[in-house]
């Protein structure tokens, strides 16, 4: 079998998992829906947003913000008063079901860019951030007879769709403690849902808008935002990872979370913090190994799928720097096999096969021409056949 096979197939180990926003505006010209991306492998996808707090709307509703995606209908309370929740989502409906038959987690975030007028996300009180969990779960979350308000994903009264999660982006200095009430509130409803938030990446006050409730709340994971930040956490300037580990391992509830590496998928996605593909690559092979790392994060899928470099999108770029072992394999600098860590990868990617009692590692990998051996522990590589090939 050939190395770039063994890439292809035996090799994909995975270094991580990948999240996608998803969200409205003019790219939605060139896709569509939602359906696509959940073909691709992509392991979680997050609808954007819940924009407006019940709090701020005569209905007593939510408001919502799908742009694109959904016709202009919006529901009406029970005294026939309008609010700003959407109901005429339809190719979600469809597509959010398919998306979870492929064992897609769906995703719905609450937030983003915030304004005191049609995105005030605030919540006041802590009861009031109880009552917006209670709407939403009943709401988005599974379907029970009890309830007769808004389903907005619901295909029919008997074809029911619920999201998997919800997504805490708060991006403005809010007092937090409501937003946890909330949290406590959806853990307490159902302890299968997966709450996950999307700090900014500045890791103190006055940048860090979700500080008290990342050391609080219970969070299953962090997609940071590495990105459109002046304070030089971004990628590609004082990237500071380790700092976010920190946090996490000194949080009261969150010690196991996942740190999800937050990148814009497009030069135009955000304002800063934009890297190349080449540059996905490194950085994953930089973290892969750290503590708590989950994965990337994109902002967001469409932008991502019509940014093209090298004839593959930047998203398929982003999974191949995930999934192929042999990406950290290759010297950047010489561009050939780098054999020091050739044994371990094949170790981490369940290609270990102990034959004797030292529990030596012995490997053969067949190239045209080439067969590659290492024993352990003596360290001692054998060659046979033509030198290695560059990759």
């Amino acid at each position: 079998m050939s190395l770039s096979l063994l890439a292809r197939g035996a090799l994909t180990g995975g270094f991580g998992a990948l999240n996608g926003y998803w969200v409205g505006g003019i790219l939605l010209i060139a896709i569509a829906g939602l359906d696509p991306y959940c073909d691709t492998g992509i392991e979680y996808v997050t609808l954007s947003f819940v924009n407006k707090a019940p709090e701020h709307s005569a209905s007593g509703y939510p408001g919502t913000n799908f742009a694109g995606h959904c016709w202009a209908g919006t529901y009406k309370n029970k005294d026939n008063v309008t609010s700003e929740l959407l109901s005429e989502c339809y190719y979600m409906k469809q597509d959010i079901n398919y998306c979870k038959s492929k064992g897609v987690k769906v995703l719905l975030a609450i937030g983003g860019v915030y304004n005191t007028g049609d995105s005030n996300y605030a919540v006041s009180t802590e009861q009031n951030g109880e009552d917006f969990a209670d709407f939403l779960y009943s709401a988005f979350g599974p379907y029970k007879k009890s309830w007769d308000g808004p389903r907005p994903f619901d295909a029919s009264t008997d074809d029911h769709t619920s999201v998997d999660g919800f997504d805490f982006d708060i991006e403005a200095t809010l007092d937090n403690k409501p937003y946890i009430s909330m949290i406590e509130k959806f853990r307490s409803l159902d302890s299968s849902l997966m709450i996950t938030g999307a700090p900014q990446c500045p890791s103190a006050a006055p940048y860090f808008d979700m500080q008290e409730m990342i050391q609080k709340a219970k969070f299953d994971a962090l997609f940071v935002q590495f990105y459109n930040n002046d304070n030089n956490c971004n990628t590609n300037d004082k990237f500071n990872y380790d700092d976010w580990i920190s946090i996490v391992d000194s949080s009261d509830k969150s010690q196991s979370a996942k740190i999800f590496v937050g990148l814009p998928a497009s030069s135009d996605a955000a304002s800063a913090g934009y890297i190349d593909p080449s540059a996905v690559k490194d950085l994953v092979c930089r973290v892969k190994d750290k503590k708590h790392f989950g994965g990337i994060s994109l902002w967001d899928l469409t932008r991502g799928a019509t940014n093209v470099v090298g004839g593959k999108t930047f998203n398929q770029h982003v999974q191949e720097a995930l999934n192929f072992i042999l990406v950290c394999l290759v010297d950047p600098y010489t561009g050939f096999l780098g054999l020091n860590n050739l044994c371990s990868s094949f170790i981490d990617a369940g290609f270990v096969y102990p034959f004797d009692a030292f529990s030596t590692c012995f490997y053969s990998i067949i190239h045209p021409g080439l067969i590659l051996r290492k024993h352990h522990p003596w360290n001692h590589w054998n060659f046979y056949g033509s030198v290695i090939r560059r990759i």
